[in-house]
């Protein structure tokens, strides 16, 4: 399937994140760059919670926008 995900790592225990706004923790981190292996390899492990599988109309070159036109 063709996905984007959500870089973000946030420790499950943290309130914030059981509360779905994860982004306000002050534990926060990014996949690639805190740890979770290499962002830009071919192939990674993300959690399930954090990928979303992208709709067959849209193209490959607007599913890499996903992320960066979220911040």
């Amino acid at each position: 399937d063709r996905v984007a995900i959500e870089p973000i790592l946030s420790p499950n225990k943290d309130g914030a994140y059981q509360m779905e706004r994860y982004n306000l923790t002050p534990l926060l981190g990014f996949h690639g760059l805190s740890g979770g292996g290499g962002g830009f390899s071919e192939f990674t492990v993300m959690g399930e919670h954090m990928v979303h599988k992208l709709p067959d109309d849209l193209s490959f070159e607007q599913g890499a926008l996903v992320e960066p036109a979220a911040v």
